[in-house]
């Protein structure tokens, strides 16, 4: 409406309606999967469709694949002496994934039922990378996709997990509990420029993969908001007062790490709570249930003679893979310094991770450190060490993700690269944090920015070349928490790791359908 030419503003209206080459034939298809049938476990690979053949045009964006997860649950202590009285149920433990794509473990594409030539060994670590930049705005409200941390603890439902009554852990027994989830197929990396795709000219497309449990995430919900949601929901007042705050661990804590929760009392309706250092593991997952959900449409037969000659010559697709390493050596007292070799193709960021654990898959911490910085053959980035708090690590981090601007980031990416972990003053170590801070990782930007898929990234035109990372502890000895993770002094975390964000691409035509080109660029993509 906002027209400096009223004349304009009518040539504008006169084009808003599109015309149409469809055949009104609009359909979504649901398929369950095959070779393989639900249910399945972590050991058993099965095969699912993700286009349709009554489909001419498949609109990949829109579709998903919805899951029914079982897990089998156990708890490390018997709690039942300490928590007790709780017939509301406010004492309760969410279980899931941060994103739906962290379930899976290996996936393969297939066109015609031939290797496209694609296969992704790190779909979990690749999830966790992709998903943790994706702005608030495609995160918020993703119910059954995405687990936001102030989701999680507002005791809200658009999460991707489930919530677990303490009732029925305390026992320290199994206990399997379902819950529902959504995976959409542009949340697999390599699908993320996929969209309206001619299935009928070249041929159906279909994955392979493996699921894997490692990327599950717990978290104890405050029993003070249970207690508050139930009494608005349920419009009921719940005979229950906390005497005293209830101190439990207010973040993410991988499947099979240790966590703290609080154990409740209730006693003639006074709440009081005991801190407890205990384990959620995971003794099994199982799918009882995977379908695709396909959308699509017909065209005219114009259409589909020009699609088809098109499609003559191979159409290039832009894709990403991420490739997974380790650094060789652990970090000491001292800080970390430490080289791998490694060869880079159309690389557009680097990224390192700081595990804690062995185990870490979707949760890192930030290890608090300063003149951190990456040399890649000889080159520095960035070309001054940098700390990984304060504004300018911020603002690196965000221009590197593409999350400047005005797109927002979540807040738990924010607090992971701004959240301190020691008192200023004195580096007196706190025990607890406000809010979870899980998702760090430290991107380096290797490519320009906000360029479209460029194909400027570093090359080594398949030659090994060093990647190093060095950085000392902004806080020493028993107040690094990173080094002495956790307090005792005997915990010492594993090697970084090091992921690399590569830009590769599929072509695609009537004779060969569907392939994928790990390495090299498009052709007519370099001036």
């Amino acid at each position: 409406m906002d027209q400096g030419s009223v004349v304009e503003y009518y040539k504008k209206l006169k084009d808003i309606i599109s015309t149409n080459d469809g055949t009104r034939s609009f359909i979504i298809r649901t398929e369950d999967c095959h070779d393989q049938n639900a249910p399945f476990n972590q050991s058993q690979e099965t095969r699912l469709r993700i286009t349709h053949n009554d489909h001419m045009i498949s609109q990949i964006t829109e579709g998903f694949i919805n899951f029914n997860i079982k897990l089998t649950l156990q708890l490390s202590e018997v709690i039942t002496d300490i928590h007790s009285g709780d017939e509301k149920q406010l004492g309760k433990i969410f279980v899931g994934f941060k994103s739906s794509n962290q379930l899976l473990d290996q996936l393969q594409i297939y066109s015609n039922n031939i290797s496209s030539g694609y296969q992704q060994n790190e779909c979990c670590r690749e999830g966790f990378c992709y998903s943790t930049i994706k702005p608030y705005s495609e995160k918020k409200t993703r119910k059954y996709t995405h687990s936001l941390y102030e989701n999680v603890s507002d005791y809200s439902q658009s999460v991707c997990g489930t919530y677990v009554d303490l009732n029925t852990l305390m026992d320290g027994q199994k206990h399997d509990v379902e819950f529902e989830m959504n995976l959409p197929f542009e949340d697999m990396l390599a699908f993320q420029a996929f969209d309206l795709y001619p299935n009928r000219i070249v041929g159906d497309i279909e994955i392979r993969f493996y699921v894997k449990p490692v990327g599950l995430v717990y978290c104890q919900v405050d029993p003070r908001k249970i207690k508050e949601v139930k009494e608005f929901m349920e419009d009921e007042s719940i005979a229950a007062t906390f005497t005293e705050t209830p101190v439990f661990l207010h973040q993410f804590t991988q499947i099979g790490n240790e966590s703290k929760i609080a154990a409740l009392k209730i006693d003639s309706g006074n709440v009081t709570s005991t801190t407890k250092a205990v384990t959620l593991s995971c003794h099994g997952l199982t799918v009882t249930s995977c379908k695709s959900n396909m959308f699509g449409f017909g065209v005219k037969e114009s259409t589909l003679q020009a699609i088809a000659s098109m499609f003559s010559e191979p159409v290039s697709i832009p894709s990403q893979q991420l490739d997974y390493n380790a650094f060789p050596l652990a970090p000491t007292r001292a800080g970390v310094q430490s080289t791998i070799n490694a060869p880079l193709n159309n690389t557009t960021s680097i990224s390192v991770m700081f595990p804690k654990h062995s185990n870490d898959y979707t949760c890192f911490d930030n290890p608090i450190y300063h003149n951190v910085q990456l040399t890649i053959n000889g080159q520095n980035y960035p070309d001054e060490p940098i700390s990984t708090l304060g504004a300018r690590f911020l603002q690196y981090q965000l221009v590197a993700s593409e999350l400047d601007g005005g797109i927002q980031c979540t807040k738990e990416y924010e607090d992971s690269l701004t959240m301190i972990k020691n008192n200023e003053t004195t580096g007196k170590r706190f025990k607890n944090t406000l809010s979870d801070a899980s998702s760090f990782m430290i991107n380096i930007q290797t490519e320009r920015s906000r360029g479209g898929y460029l194909y400027d990234g570093l090359d080594s035109n398949g030659q090994n070349i060093p990647i190093q990372i060095r950085g000392q502890p902004i806080y020493s000895d028993a107040q690094d928490t990173y080094f002495n993770y956790d307090e005792s002094g005997q915990n010492h975390p594993p090697p970084p790791q090091l992921f690399i964000c590569r830009d590769t691409y599929f072509t695609v035509d009537t004779s060969n359908g569907l392939v994928y080109h790990p390495t090299g660029s498009p052709p007519g993509s370099q001036a």
